[in-house]
């Protein structure tokens, strides 16, 4: 989605790391996407990325946590599909209105959705929720 939120605000996201850890082979992160130009969280993520699929060098990448991992892949020109499992619809809490700058609570909807090799092997599973 981070090209389509790149395209939607005209400006680049970079990524505002909330929370990370890594361990065998595994990278997790929640972070918030924020648009470059306007400093405004765009997106809030949670997602696990299997490390094994990629290049050692954009393994190096995606561990640096210095680009959303869809904006990472289309810039080192790998190929993935990707795969809504699920269209979502949340009730902010507190944390996540914060974190959206949000007002007071509200309705928020996202998706849950697959990165796929090309092969079907899959290179990460997200949760994306976006702000009103």
């Amino acid at each position: 989605m981070t090209g389509t939120l790149e395209r939607f605000h005209q400006s680049l996201t970079r990524l505002q790391v909330l929370r990370s850890r890594t361990s065998n082979g595994i990278h997790e992160r929640e972070v918030l996407l924020v648009a470059d130009g306007t400093g405004r969280p765009v997106e809030f993520g949670a997602i696990t990325v299997q490390l094994s699929p990629l290049p050692k060098e954009v393994r190096e990448q995606v561990l640096q946590m210095s680009r959303p991992l869809g904006g990472l892949l289309r810039e080192q020109g790998i190929e993935y599909l990707s795969r809504p499992k699920a269209f979502i619809r949340v009730e902010a809490d507190r944390r996540l209105a914060d974190l959206l700058e949000l007002k007071r609570p509200t309705d928020l909807y996202g998706r849950c959705n697959s990165l796929l090799m090309p092969d079907g092997r899959v290179l990460a599973d997200i949760v994306e929720i976006l702000p009103p």
